[in-house]
């Protein structure tokens, strides 16, 4: 009978370990030394190793591994397949069974090998997560890197696999990471081999928190996907993708944004106002995705506008996404100067204070319009008595 489950394959792994000071310690050895697939346990820190057709039989032992003529190591890769997916060559793996072979005594053999990556318990999940944005915006670059390093083939499995991604623009370059990769500090490259094996809902619960924005379908994220996997010559998945955004202008200072403690009270304001505007901005752009108004589609050259100004506002309204709109520049100025609003269904409202040829030259016309949810259309409510110009 083969194994059903990854519980299934531990005990075997921990079995067949727990033969190298037994009477079975050849037995061992041979299993060990002459593989080609393994699973590959990570338990308390330490790597652990079984070849698929010891670890694929369920209550698998020596004696019944010896006794049996029928077991087979292409039938146990398969039903392990069904469970685990497909397994890889991997470097890192690859060290750490050598690593493994030599502190048991066992010379390995020439073989290529392969290997399926697994992990016991809440190893990932007792290390700390991201806290703030800072640590947000480090894991994705550092992501990035990792995709022109060394290993290379490990983060870009890991981008493949991923439905959940968070996205950096930084200055007019757009970065994608797994949110299983970026909700967690100081992953090193054996920490990465693992993320693939968390649920995202986790690890979106926690990164949503933090940018106050829950992932969602993009289109224009899709494209800009799309481009990123081109220039790094990365493959696609077909799945349906989610995003977290992040737009941090070049003006805002990353270096600054990453300094977790700064002495002067001034500085740390200006760092916490603005990590306020990127969220803000990026919290509009996520829920807009193109000019509230005209349906423009270049993010770039939109403005991120409060509807109840930001001087009025508490701190919780102050980066509520539904207290946005995001507009074209010339609607931005005329929105914010109160030359324009928008009444309870989302049509446009037009000062008298603007000539016929100054709308026409602004780009007006009395059949815009904007669709408001009902958060909104209370603050536009406020834009309407307090801030237009009728």
């Amino acid at each position: 009978m083969f194994i059903s489950s990854t519980e299934d394959l531990i005990d075997n792994i921990f079995t067949l370990h727990n033969y190298r000071d037994t009477e079975y310690h050849e037995f061992y050895n041979g299993m060990i030394k002459n593989g080609v697939v393994y699973i590959a346990l990570k338990h308390n820190g330490e790597f652990y190793f079984a070849p698929s057709r010891f670890a694929g039989y369920k209550n698998n032992n020596a004696d019944s591994h010896i006794n049996s003529y029928e077991k087979d190591g292409g039938e146990t890769n398969r039903e392990i397949s069904k469970l685990m997916g497909k397994e890889r060559i991997d470097q890192v793996l690859e060290e750490e069974y050598k690593k493994y072979c030599e502190r048991n005594g066992i010379v390995p053999s020439n073989k290529s090998r392969r290997y399926w990556p697994l992990i016991e318990g809440p190893y990932l999940r007792e290390k700390s997560m991201v806290k703030d944005i800072s640590e947000i915006i480090r894991n994705i670059l550092s992501f990035d890197n990792g995709l022109f390093s060394a290993l290379a083939d490990v983060y870009s499995r890991l981008l493949y696999a991923s439905s959940t991604l968070v996205v950096l623009k930084y200055d007019k370059d757009y970065f994608f990471a797994p949110s299983t990769y970026v909700a967690y500090m100081n992953l090193d490259k054996i920490d990465s081999l693992w993320t693939d094996t968390i649920q995202h809902k986790e690890t979106d619960k926690v990164i949503s928190k933090i940018l106050e924005q829950e992932f969602i379908t993009n289109h224009l994220l899709d494209a800009k996907y799309k481009q990123y996997l081109a220039v790094s010559k990365l493959r696609a998945n077909n799945k349906n993708l989610s995003y977290c955004y992040l737009d941090v202008e070049e003006d805002l200072g990353i270096t600054d944004i990453t300094i977790n403690s700064v002495e002067q009270t001034e500085r740390e304001s200006k760092i916490k106002a603005r990590v306020g505007q990127i969220k803000y901005r990026s919290a509009l752009i996520a829920m807009w995705q193109k000019c509230s108004v005209t349906g423009f589609q270049n993010v770039e050259l939109l403005r991120a506008s409060h509807i109840k100004p930001w001087r009025d506002c508490d701190n919780v309204e102050r980066l509520d996404p539904n207290n946005g709109l995001l507009l074209i520049p010339n609607l931005d100025l005329l929105f914010d100067r109160g030359y324009i609003s928008f009444d309870g269904d989302g049509r446009i409202l037009i000062s008298s204070l603007l000539s016929i040829d100054s709308r026409r030259k602004m780009g007006l016309h009395s059949n815009m319009n904007v669709i408001l949810n009902e958060r909104q259309k209370k603050y536009m409510m406020y834009h309407v008595e307090e801030i237009f110009r009728p």
